[in-house]
């Protein structure tokens, strides 16, 4: 748009007019000097607006002669930005690009999806996501049982006497089975959980000494337990950021050829 002032009055341009102009004076304007005299050339608010003047005593010639460099400068702008054919070849011409764009992207769009793991990645993360969730579940609960144990610990020393009674007997059995829970998980078919259950009377001991060294005992399974737990929460996070990663990465290969389709498609339909 910047260049239609400066090539309404060019060389190409001119030298066409000219032979009209000497046809419509009847040989009067015979030379380009004469002719550049007779014209000028402005631009409006828009710049797609260019006003063609032409000066001359003589108010049908003036006319006659502004429509002449109207159409021989429209032309000449055909011929540079359009080539032959004018607009409909120009746009026919973009459509046919674009229509081979947009089918391009299509097929790409087509061939990402059929090999992209995305949904098995999903899966993979979502597997050890749970997994992850179940470890700090276990390490919770564990937490939990050792706080108990400090608890029934501290009442079984404040208490007198050797005897240990039946109710801390009883929690303390239950604190046994929450911790082998925690180790043993889901047992498999014939294996057994094997208890330290005292025949006769007693539910676990009611020395309070051998109570004592119980409740250490299983104090020390429950932190084994823990540190076992933190090396495998350790041990999933790297495959887990390495899964988030690659998610990330086929989200962004996707949104891109998603776009270029888009985008593909939107410029077929304006130019249809």
């Amino acid at each position: 748009l910047q260049a239609y002032p400066e090539l309404a009055t060019s060389d190409s341009v001119m030298v066409l007019l000219l032979e009209q102009a000497t046809e419509l004076s009847g040989g009067e304007i015979n030379s380009l000097t004469e002719l550049h005299g007779m014209l000028n050339v402005e631009t409006g608010a828009d710049p797609r607006l260019v006003r063609l003047i032409v000066h001359d005593q003589e108010p049908q010639l003036a006319a006659d002669l502004a429509n002449a460099w109207a159409d021989t400068f429209v032309s000449v702008v055909d011929a540079i930005y359009r080539g032959q054919g004018g607009e409909v070849a120009f746009f026919t011409d973009q459509l046919a690009q674009i229509d081979s764009q947009l089918q391009t992207a299509e097929a790409a769009l087509v061939q990402f999806q059929s090999g992209s793991r995305m949904g098995i990645v999903d899966n993979e993360l979502l597997s050890l996501t749970n997994m992850q969730a179940s470890y700090l579940a276990d390490q919770r609960r564990l937490n939990m049982v050792l706080d108990d144990i400090r608890a029934l610990r501290a009442q079984i020393e404040a208490g007198t006497g050797d005897a240990v009674t039946l109710a801390d007997q009883l929690t303390a059995l239950m604190l046994q089975l929450d911790i082998y829970q925690q180790v043993s998980g889901t047992p498999e078919p014939g294996s057994g959980i094997q208890l330290q259950i005292i025949p006769q009377a007693d539910v676990t001991t009611s020395q309070r000494a051998e109570h004592l060294e119980l409740l250490n005992n299983l104090s020390q399974s429950a932190e084994t337990s823990l540190s076992e737990i933190d090396v495998r929460l350790l041990a999933l996070e790297p495959r887990i950021f390495e899964l988030q990663r690659e998610k990330q990465d086929i989200f962004h290969q996707y949104e891109e050829l998603t776009r270029n389709r888009n985008v593909a498609a939107e410029t077929y339909m304006s130019l249809a």
